[in-house]
């Protein structure tokens, strides 16, 4: 899966799956393949350079499976979010894009870790921030209909985030190893698992903390 770009190796960042029947993966050099299904012939490509210095690097991807629908949400590492719409024969970058300040991020250090789709209302997207430090993460709640922040919750930097399959609470993960679960419009968060104690590390003079690498429903 790589010829058509490069005979060196290219770690890939993420894959999603694009209804009906395509995959797209995103590689650390920021290039995109899209490849129909079961085939894996390719439908369309981003060169490395369609990304931008302004936004950073691919960090997280999202598609709209839940209402069959063929967009693709990328996250990045300046915390900026674009917008891909998976067509037919081919894919283009939509004219609709968040940049961090959008997300009320000030300063530097911010970056997509992981963003979904709520599944009870579509005009919400939840995304979650990585932070400068550990403790300076965010969960934001953005609403595309009025085009502005809906919520926002501050937790440790996070790693990843789903939705209950009914869209009533939102389930996040951290670097600190915890699990906090997002009453979104009761503005209720609280940690609902935290892995100290659990796991983890043999040696006792290290740090027993670990990150949460994946939260899925």
């Amino acid at each position: 899966m790589r010829p058509w770009l490069t005979n060196d190796p290219n770690e890939v960042v993420s894959l999603v799956a694009i209804y009906p029947n395509k995959l797209l993966a995103a590689f650390v050099d920021n290039s995109i393949v899209v490849m129909e299904l079961p085939s894996l012939s390719i439908v369309d490509l981003f060169q490395p350079n369609w990304l931008g210095p302004r936004l950073g690097d691919i960090t997280a991807l999202h598609s709209d499976l839940v209402s069959e629908k063929s967009f693709v949400f990328v996250g990045t590492s300046e915390g900026g979010v674009v917008v891909l719409d998976v067509m037919e024969a081919s894919a283009r970058i939509c004219d609709y894009s968040l940049s961090a300040s959008d997300l009320g991020v000030s300063g530097q250090g911010y970056s997509v870790a992981d963003l979904h789709l709520c599944p009870k209302d579509e005009r919400y997207i939840a995304i979650g921030l990585d932070g400068p430090t550990l403790d300076s993460g965010l969960l934001v709640i953005f609403d595309f209909v009025k085009n502005k922040v809906h919520k926002s919750f501050k937790m440790p930097s996070v790693t990843s985030l789903d939705w209950h399959h009914g869209g009533e609470v939102l389930y996040v993960g951290t670097v600190k190893g915890e699990v906090y679960g997002v009453q979104v419009e009761k503005g209720a968060c609280s940690c609902v698992w935290n892995a100290a104690g659990e796991v983890i590390n043999e040696d006792e003079e290290e740090d027993n903390t670990v990150a949460i690498r994946r939260v899925s429903w």
